[in-house]
């Protein structure tokens, strides 16, 4: 086959496999996060632990949570529980490196949380809360709490920090190192790589011709 042939059929392929990438359904990958030690918040506990999502960037629903475990530890005692999904209200979003409960920015009554139910009765919730109950002034408050929703009801820790003004930040759930490409930008690149490895077996195969002729290298 003529090396002319040869980068003529790579370049059809390639437009066939852009073609077939682009009109494909996008499959994510799962995000692994590590659950973020929101120290202020937890009354001297630190926690620990994993929670994986299905890859959805933007707004998240409880059924975008896949498997979880999260650790608490003082030092003295140490509770541990997972499970799967989630139960979200308000705004929760997923970035490729943070999971986060969004803020409050004006008065509005507002409540974005993030829970977590164990399969073994304990629960782990963040949430940003603001209220204005009849004609009370307005209340914020960041709430993070570990606790056992089943008997013995027993409490990890239990925080409402008050102390805040509006608007107040966001709380971060949880963080990722880095970004996971799409399986579509994976497949894309080996068509790429594996046109440009063409192309360079075609260049040494002209020089190799050359040579063989004349002893010498020429020109292309």
């Amino acid at each position: 086959m003529s090396p002319h042939r040869f980068m003529s059929r790579l370049a059809v392929l390639a437009i066939l496999a852009v073609c077939i990438v682009g009109t494909a359904p996008v499959s994510q990958a799962d995000i692994v996060y590590t659950v973020n030690n929101n120290a202020s918040l937890q009354q001297g506990y630190t926690l620990t632990g994993t929670i994986t999502t299905d890859g959805k960037i933007g707004d998240l629903a409880g059924s975008d949570i896949g498997a979880w475990s999260i650790t608490a530890t003082n030092g003295t005692a140490t509770y541990t529980t997972s499970g799967t999904g989630a139960i979200i209200d308000g705004s929760v979003t997923a970035s490729s490196t943070a999971l986060t409960v969004s803020g409050v920015t004006q008065q509005i009554d507002t409540y974005n949380s993030f829970t977590l139910k164990g399969d073994d009765g304990w629960v782990y919730e963040l949430t940003n809360f603001a209220n204005n109950p009849g004609n009370a002034p307005f209340s914020y408050t960041h709430r993070s709490a570990m606790y056992q929703e089943n008997p013995p009801y027993l409490t990890a820790f239990l925080v409402f920090d008050s102390s805040i003004t509006l608007p107040f930040a966001a709380l971060t759930i949880a963080t990722a190192s880095a970004a996971v490409p799409e399986p579509s930008t994976v497949v894309l690149a080996t068509i790429v790589g594996a046109i440009g490895l063409g192309g360079a077996a075609v260049r040494k195969r002209k020089l190799a011709k050359l040579i063989d002729l004349d002893g010498r290298v020429g020109s292309l």
